[in-house]
């Protein structure tokens, strides 16, 4: 009976570890589908060897590893997540060059530099696009799911407002919808690479969730992405380790001054700065009576999506003139929710 006892619990501890690590994955694979393949930069990523070792990676352990910190120092606030998301899209400065020297299909920036810094892209990649696609949306959606599942109360996420149904985020979810399913049908070349990345993805996401609800539905929560210190360690070593790759192997001709790069580690640090003075206050949580997004809205969005990048396939000329009207509008929303976060954290 001993020998039975103490096999039975180190065998559960496993099947908990592997219910965990699928979660964690499937946070990852969510950052990556909201990021990379909404966009159309990387709509096939899930074909390539380059997809599983570099990409997944890279958007899976900034991931973690803000949400871990945000966690840690109860820096929990729409505020907070949204700078947190600010310092994972400043990888596109010493990874991709984007916000330094523009997209690279481009020649050069779209509305020049200041202080060394692509003002266009700095606009929707750093102040819009990661910070909502690749951080929150995420998060978000985890929540959604466990909510679905019984796991969890709206009350206990960690910005409540970002699930309620105001003006103000249903503008967002349109906007992103839109922009979303136009990136993806004109940046992907043609309808069966859209679809195809779109499909395959959600299905990535739809065999992730089977496999822990049929292990333990209960995993599914944001509680799940909390690691310990050695796993923290881990990944910030791997995060390095393809930061000092990709800066010395992706258009290091692009590499900027000094002075550039000395003013992108204060920028770290001003973000930072915010962060720590968005200070935890009572009373900003979610009034109980206003409605949530759900399960609902989440399967909506990607029927949407889906049906949106078909019409857009077919109309490739309008839809590039939509997109650009919203890829100006994205700029200017990026560097008003930028200017603004400022703001409301000085007057919090």
């Amino acid at each position: 009976m001993v020998l039975y006892s103490n096999h039975k619990l180190p065998l559960y501890v496993v099947l908990t570890m592997l219910g965990k690590i699928l979660v964690l994955l499937l946070a990852g694979v969510l950052s990556v589908f909201y990021a990379e393949v909404l966009s159309g930069s990387s709509p096939l990523w899930f074909l390539d060897f380059f997809g599983y070792l570099f990409l997944l990676p890279l958007y899976m352990f900034h991931l973690l590893i803000l949400y871990n910190i945000a966690v840690r120092s109860s820096r929990l606030s729409e505020r907070s997540l949204y700078l947190f998301g600010v310092i994972f899209g400043l990888y596109e400065s010493w990874m991709t060059k984007v916000i330094w020297a523009g997209f690279p299909e481009s020649e050069g920036t779209m509305f020049g530099r200041i202080l060394g810094f692509a003002v266009g892209e700095l606009g929707i990649i750093t102040f819009f696009w990661h910070p909502l696609m690749s951080f929150i949306a995420p998060l978000v959606t985890i929540e959604i799911l466990s909510v679905h599942l019984g796991n969890s109360d709206v009350s206990r996420f960690p910005s409540e407002k970002l699930l309620e149904k105001r003006k103000v985020s249903m503008f967002f979810y349109y906007l992103i919808l839109i922009f979303s399913a136009g990136a993806l049908a004109l940046n992907a070349g043609n309808i069966i690479t859209s679809l195809l990345g779109l499909l395959g993805t959600l299905l990535i996401i739809f065999v992730l969730y089977k496999l822990i609800t049929l292990r333990d539905k209960s995993l599914l929560s944001l509680n799940s992405l909390l690691v310990g210190r050695k796993a923290l360690i881990l990944m910030i070593l791997y995060l390095g380790a393809l930061y000092w790759l990709f800066f010395v192997s992706i258009r290091p001709e692009e590499i900027p001054s000094i002075q550039t790069m000395i003013l992108t580690v204060f920028f770290y640090i001003f973000v930072a700065l915010l962060i720590y003075l968005d200070k935890p206050a009572e009373g900003e949580g979610l009034k109980k009576e206003k409605s949530c997004l759900g399960f609902g809205d989440l399967r909506k969005f990607y029927a949407l999506t889906l049906i949106l990048v078909v019409v857009f396939s077919f109309i490739a000329e309008l839809t590039l003139l939509i997109l650009m009207v919203f890829f100006l509008v994205i700029i200017a929303v990026g560097y008003v929710m930028f200017f603004y976060t400022i703001l409301d954290v000085l007057r919090k």
